[in-house]
């Protein structure tokens, strides 16, 4: 890490680089934390791998949060200061239409069924369309032949070329069913009360166990920053990961009995 990386920018706003998915907790973070726009600049947020990809092409930033850990490992794999550690988890949601009639129990068979049109986030580029690849990829366990069938029907609706365009002031899962482009979408579970507030007549089940998946969200500090110090320490203290939970995520340190 270069001598302007680590503390060329110590008194500058810091600049944080974090998924999509983060986006309502971030900026609550932010402010819970005592952080002003002096301290840390508006957040940049976007599919984790883009991100990822961004910085790598020299785009500065202090702090990067990513929906995996893989990434956030990737950028330290060329700057030995680099920390990276998980700070919360999050779970995989079936969305869908009332009328659909999907079900925990029924979840696999739906996905299946041609007729219905299956979203999902895109690999690579977004680490939720892994997770959802990796469920396929169960799947096949549970019923032979399943990854290929649920692999080539997928629509990458999320954070990738093929993305949609999410309407005006609509965010991209609520998009999907009011542009009425997907039956089931598989997605994070935890925008589900933002998504079921924008679009009536949704519902949401949770994934049988046999197929279900966990998300686990790393950061990387990747300069010497002390607003992205403290805002990636406040993160994993008691009260940023209440705020996390509070909106869908799931704590990362463990439970208390």
């Amino acid at each position: 890490m270069s001598c302007d990386q680590r503390h060329g920018r110590a008194r500058e706003p810091a600049r944080v680089f974090a998924a999509g998915s983060l986006t309502v907790p971030l900026k609550q973070a932010i402010k819970a934390a005592g952080l002003d726009a002096s301290q840390v600049a508006d957040p940049v947020f976007g599919p984790a791998g883009g991100l990822r990809e961004r910085v790598e092409k020299g785009e500065v930033a202090d702090l990067y949060l990513s929906a995996n850990t893989e990434h956030p490992r990737t950028l330290a794999a060329q700057r030995p200061q680099t920390l990276v550690i998980p700070f919360a988890r999050n779970n995989l949601c079936l969305f869908s239409r009332d009328t659909v009639g999907l079900t925990e129990a029924n979840a696999l068979q739906t996905m299946l069924d041609p007729k219905i049109r299956l979203a999902t986030s895109t690999p690579i580029v977004d680490p939720g369309g892994d997770y959802a690849f990796a469920v396929f990829k169960r799947a096949d366990k549970v019923r032979a032949g399943a990854d290929a069938v649920l692999s080539g029907k997928a629509l990458k609706l999320i954070g990738g070329p093929a993305a949609i365009t999410p309407l005006e002031g609509h965010s991209p899962a609520a998009s999907i069913f009011l542009a009425d482009k997907a039956d089931v979408l598989l997605v994070y579970c935890s925008g589900q009360q933002q998504t079921l507030r924008e679009v009536s007549g949704l519902k949401v089940s949770r994934l049988p166990p046999e197929i279900d998946v966990v998300a686990t969200y790393g950061l990387a500090l990747l300069t010497d920053n002390p607003a992205a110090a403290r805002l990636a320490l406040f993160l994993l203290s008691d009260k940023g990961q209440d705020i996390l939970a509070e909106n869908g995520l799931v704590k990362i340190s463990p439970v208390e009995r």
